[in-house]
């Protein structure tokens, strides 16, 4: 037995060993296991903010994960308008929203061209809307065409421009140039109304050399996500030193929105119209008025090239039905620059022709083009 002695205490030695590596084995994963638990018990959840009070901020939650507050300011086209609270004014694509909570109303447009309003929620491809005194509604997030804040009877957005531009010089030369543009638009859930003012005046050594103003509104119905009808549009025009003492435009179009990204707007539009025109002045035996059918085809195209520089075009036709020759065509290229809070500088180029224009009572047949530059401050709201 003796010799079997040394073996013994071998395999004795070597199975000490593999029970001491295994409880150590054993203690360090308890560790690890426990260290997991803590750290899955301490690290945070996901951000989810409190439910908005009345009359404060707006939240909206992206795709990415990220919630932003805010302001709503109105859905359509498949876009959403967003006023962050820190970063400005936002164009998002509404399939990059994932979650949305309204502190006030909202009066949506949804599918059938039915619209309700209350306090909005939507989540997980549902929409809860919550009236006081109504019971909650229910809808499917696909169901969903437009929205914009407020009630039914107030629902609209208001929103628009003023830019104004002046040029005064005296000494060897007297000169006054005075440039103004208005816009103004309100949004609802199912319309649009825009209107606009257009105007330049020139004065040089008492002598007046320009004196043009331009009003266009018009009133646009959506009846799908993209088509749309204006009912009306109504363009006066007025510039002696293209013979014209006022043309009024008349016209009903069909439009359609090409794309609404979120940093693209473009439409287009094309409808019947009447035109009527008096002239400031004429040779004898000529009629200073004339009225005729026509067709009016026109088109919007906006850009945020940047945050802070936009670019907006505005072009319009008119083709006189049977005097095609008479046609007359404007177009106002504008861009505009965010300068301090919301001034900006508008640098606008205006183009206006007429194909055909009319001798004056002197015989002077004025220049069918007019271009004209202007440079002016602008105050967006």
């Amino acid at each position: 037995m003796r010799p079997l002695a040394p073996l013994l205490a071998a395999i004795s030695l070597l199975a000490f060993q593999a029970c001491h590596s295994a409880s150590i084995a054993l203690e360090g994963f308890h560790y690890q296991e426990a260290a997991a638990q803590g750290a899955t018990e301490q690290a945070p959840g996901p951000f989810v903010p409190a439910p908005p009070a009345a009359d404060k901020f707006d939240w909206i939650k992206l795709k990415s994960g990220e919630w932003l507050k805010g302001k709503i300011d109105g859905m359509r086209d498949g876009s959403l308008e967003f006023d962050s609270d820190e970063l400005d004014d936002l164009k998002l694509d509404w399939d990059d929203v994932a979650e949305l909570r309204s502190a006030g109303e909202q009066t949506i447009l949804i599918t059938g061209r039915v619209t309700h309003a209350g306090k909005l929620t939507i989540k997980d491809g549902k929409i809860l809307l919550e009236a006081t005194g109504k019971a909650p509604m229910h809808f499917e997030r696909s169901e969903l065409r437009a929205f914009i804040p407020g009630l039914s009877a107030d629902g609209s957005h208001w929103s628009g421009k003023v830019s104004l531009g002046a040029t005064l010089r005296s000494g060897n030369t007297d000169q006054t140039d005075l440039t103004s543009y208005m816009f103004a638009r309100r949004d609802t859930a199912a319309t649009r109304w825009d209107s606009k003012f257009n105007g330049a005046y020139s004065k040089v050594s008492g002598i007046e050399t320009a004196n043009n103003q331009r009003v266009d509104s018009r009133f646009d119905w959506f009846f799908s996500q993209r088509l749309f009808l204006t009912p009306l549009n109504l363009t006066y025009y007025r510039d002696p030193f293209q013979n014209i003492g006022y043309r009024v435009t008349a016209a009903a179009y069909l439009g359609y929105d090409l794309t609404s990204q979120n940093k693209m707007d473009w439409d287009i539009f094309l409808g019947p119209a009447y035109q009527g025109t008096k002239a400031d002045s004429a040779q004898p035996g000529v009629d200073e008025t004339d009225g005729t059918a026509a067709v009016v085809f026109g088109t919007n195209y906006g850009w945020d090239i940047t945050p802070k520089i936009e670019f907006d075009l505005q072009y319009t036709v008119t083709v006189p039905v049977p005097d095609s020759q008479n046609y007359n065509h404007h177009m106002q290229a504008m861009l505009s620059i965010d300068l301090v809070g919301s001034l900006e500088l508008d640098i606008s180029l205006i183009w206006d022709r007429f194909n055909n224009p009319l001798a004056d009572a002197s015989g002077s047949t004025p220049e069918k083009d007019d271009y004209r530059t202007v440079i002016g401050l602008g105050f967006d709201f």
